[in-house]
């Protein structure tokens, strides 16, 4: 970073890339990020999946320079950053499964070698020294057309250039006339998930539209099918059957027992109770006691009594009568 004034300054990158503009304070039109062709910085990686800058099968290497996007139009240069990367094709091994209806697509090995003889203007770019777990059809060459290559290029060279500009002032962030330079500012903040992005939505263009001419599609690996199985826990079951067998026994032997002893079972007769009637003399004693809290227990008190049936039929309450014509003492004791 260079400062012509104490307000102004320079940011230049290693391929030549420049921004000029406001810097530390101050804030008016400017540009604030900037896409240029790169300065081979990328092929110095120690990656072994990395590709040598004269590499047939390179499509692309450009940097981007700037302020990341999200960041406001007021943002100075101070805060740029800058990025190299690199486009090219390779080869990738993959292991796709689905599982409950969800898909997962993993990516196991990466091939970037290519035939030394190739060139991507008049031959095909092959992949050679593909390894086995690829799974490679035997016999079959894996590249690309030079007209393939020639188109991406052209078309790479031509769109992912541009720059986008802010006005501090008006508080405005300028679109740019570049799709690419758009997204890699709004995304430059993180721009390794940008890059994986767009290759992986270059990636799945080539699967669409692929021209392989092959009839069968090969894979190798398991396939396994689910299907619903029940499974019986005998014991809880046992347990349920024993308790509902037993209750059933129960109410055979109480039914059995009941009818030999001749017992009727008139407590459970929901209408008997209504068709009772009250021993007359106790009746008259409650007659004064229902008027005052506590009154019937202070006038009849517990008194034993009977169930009789008169001469119509009708069964009541009767005071109960001793062998010698007295009635029985009062008591705490209820029948």
């Amino acid at each position: 970073m260079n400062r012509s004034s104490s307000a102004s300054c320079v940011v230049t990158a290693p391929d030549g890339a420049r921004l000029s503009g406001y810097c530390g304070t101050g804030s008016d039109w400017m540009h604030v990020f900037n896409i240029s062709t790169g300065s081979n910085r990328t092929f110095e990686s120690t990656d072994p999946r990395m590709i040598k800058a004269d590499a047939p099968n390179l499509i692309a290497q450009f940097s981007g320079l700037g302020i990341p996007g999200g960041m406001p139009a007021t943002t100075p240069l101070d805060d740029s950053r800058a990025a190299e990367c690199a486009l090219w094709y390779c080869l990738q091994a993959r292991n796709i499964s689905v599982e409950s209806g969800q898909l997962k697509d993993e990516i196991v090995d990466t091939w970037s070698e290519v035939d030394e003889g190739s060139t991507s203007t008049g031959r095909n770019v092959t992949f050679v020294n593909i390894p086995a777990n690829f799974n490679t059809e035997a016999g079959k060459s894996y590249g690309m057309g030079p007209f393939q290559m020639y188109a991406m290029k052209a078309y790479a060279k031509t769109n992912i250039i541009g720059n986008v500009s802010a006005d501090g002032t008006l508080g405005i962030v300028f679109t740019s006339a570049s799709p690419f330079a758009d997204g890699m500012h709004a995304s430059f903040g993180d721009v390794g998930s940008w890059m994986e992005r767009l290759t992986r939505s270059l990636t799945n263009d080539v699967r669409l539209n692929s021209n392989d001419t092959t009839g069968n599609d090969a894979f190798r690996g398991t396939v396994m099918a689910t299907q619903v199985v029940i499974v019986v826990r005998w014991a809880w079951i046992v347990y349920s059957v024993a308790l509902v067998a037993v209750s059933v026994i129960y109410l055979v032997v109480e039914v059995l027992r009941t009818k030999r002893k001749g017992l009727l079972p008139w407590k459970s007769d929901v209408l008997l109770p209504v068709c009772m009637n009250m021993d007359d003399e106790i009746r008259e004693k409650a007659a004064g006691g229902i008027v005052e809290p506590g009154g019937l227990k202070r006038l009849v008190g517990d008194v034993p009594v009977q169930l009789k049936a008169d001469r119509t039929g009708v069964i009541r309450f009767a005071q109960e009568v001793k062998t010698d014509g007295t009635h029985s003492p009062r008591e705490n004791a209820n029948e």
